[in-house]
């Protein structure tokens, strides 16, 4: 397999290969992630930026519960750390995320969320 995959290739994986995949990578890749694979988005507005997260979030989230694994499985202080230096309103931009997931009465745990990035 190899080392660099896209978001879209990851999310093909199978659970077998996508556990491998990101055990193989994890510390590596976290510090060497430069963006979040979208060349626009360094020119999106504040609120298309959430639309972005909150996408893509839910869309890996759900992925993850089709494949058998934990939802929450993506998010390490090794990535909320990338995130962090990659986009400097992460964490405003994550307190919107949340507050859309409730309105749209998805369910999805903050507290587990902070749990996993070593935040709780």
């Amino acid at each position: 397999m190899k080392k660099n995959l896209t978001s879209e290739e990851i999310l093909k994986l199978s659970k077998e290969d996508f556990i491998k995949y990101m055990e193989s990578i994890k510390e590596e890749q976290y510090r060497n992630i430069k963006d979040v694979g979208d060349p626009n988005y360094p020119n999106y507005s504040y609120d298309e930026k959430v639309g972005f997260w909150c996408e893509n979030l839910n869309r890996q989230m759900r992925l993850q519960v089709e494949k058998g694994l934990d939802e929450y499985i993506i998010f390490n202080p090794l990535w909320h750390e990338a995130m962090n230096r990659i986009e400097p309103d992460f964490e405003k931009i994550m307190d919107k995320v949340f507050e859309r997931f409730l309105s749209f009465k998805w369910e999805w745990s903050k507290v587990e969320y902070l749990k996993r990035i070593g935040k709780s």
